[in-house]
C-alpha cells in the first residue's frame, strides 16, 4: 500500500533508488518502504505520463487507474503521485536577451 509518506521519501531522493538504498544513517526511511514500493511508484509515474500524453489505450488507462486506486491509501496519496509525475520545467542556463 502506497502512502503520502512513501511518495515523499521517493521525492526526497528524486526517484534515485541508489540514493535511497545506500541510506544507512536514516533507518526510518529504509523501514518505511521497500524495493517493491519504489518500483510501483516508478511504474505509476511512467503510466501516468503515458496517459497524460495520450499514448495509452483507454483499456490500459482504466487498468492503471484501478490499480492506482487499489494500491494508494488515500486521495491525497493519489494527488501526490500525479504531482510527482508532472514534467519539471527545464532550467535555462542563460539568456541572450530578455
Amino acid at each position: 500500500m502506497l502512502s503520502t509518506e512513501k511518495i515523499n521519501i521517493y521525492k526526497k531522493h528524486s526517484g534515485n533508488i541508489d540514493s535511497w538504498a545506500r541510506l544507512y544513517e536514516n533507518k526510518y526511511e529504509r523501514k518505511a518502504m521497500n524495493d517493491d514500493d519504489w518500483g510501483v511508484i516508478d511504474s505509476f509515474i511512467q503510466d501516468i505520463q503515458l496517459i497524460e500524453r495520450e499514448m495509452a489505450s483507454k483499456n490500459y488507462e482504466e487498468k492503471v487507474l484501478n490499480r492506482i486506486k487499489k494500491l494508494c491509501d488515500s486521495q491525497e496519496t493519489i494527488d501526490a503521485l500525479y504531482a510527482l509525475a508532472k514534467p519539471k520545467p527545464k532550467k535555462k542556463w542563460f539568456t541572450f536577451w530578455k
